[in-house]
């Protein structure tokens, strides 16, 4: 039995029947919810999310737990709040206890809400080697996207993860930024593909 979400796919044989059943009540509660947010008509767009100075090429760190550190703490310096480190890292982290974020084909979108963060915050980066992330489809991550904004700002923040996860199911995409060796091409890659 295969059920799809954004670009996961989760496998009830892999994952176990209870967690599958888990699963799959969160994602359908969660539409429920996101049918609900009063939410502007179009997300941001990248190029105004997504600084060349908000992607790292490679990330130092070289498992999960290290990554969503790492790019709390980038966020939080980026947004000119680096005593809130610890904040944004919890918002993060207590968002990925209730289901991964690795969406799959090598793709994660970590993201929560805080208080600390007046408006939303991206940052990104690709792994020096494939990383275990928990994925939905059980294949190491290579690319994360980070993105942490305040609860006001809800609607947006899921139609820009919805749109980001779209943008990212393409193949041709991901490789090139898999390959990407300075946050510069990166950037432009992405911006780039964003605005077409």
């Amino acid at each position: 039995m295969l059920v799809r979400w954004g670009a996961g796919i989760f496998h009830g044989r892999k994952t176990g029947k209870r967690q599958f059943i888990r699963t799959l009540r969160l994602v359908r509660s969660s539409r429920r919810s996101f049918t609900n947010i009063r939410s502007p008509g179009t997300p941001l767009p990248l190029s105004g999310l997504l600084t060349v100075e908000r992607i790292k090429v490679p990330l130092d760190s070289l498992d999960k737990t290290g990554i969503l550190w790492e790019l709390s703490t980038l966020l939080a310096r980026a947004s000119g709040i680096p005593e809130h480190t610890t904040e944004v890292h919890r918002a993060v982290v207590e968002r990925e206890a209730v289901l991964s974020t690795g969406i799959g084909n090598g793709v994660a979108l970590p993201h929560g809400k805080s208080p600390v963060l007046e408006a939303m915050a991206m940052m990104a980066g690709t792994t020096a080697a494939p990383v275990d992330f928990q994925a939905l489809d059980g294949e190491p991550v290579r690319l994360v996207m980070m993105m942490v904004g305040p609860a006001s700002a809800a609607g947006l923040h899921v139609k820009t993860l919805g749109h980001v996860s779209r943008l990212l199911r393409r193949g041709s995409l991901r490789g090139r930024l898999f390959a990407a060796a300075s946050p510069e091409e990166f950037h432009t890659l992405i911006t780039t593909t964003d605005a077409a």
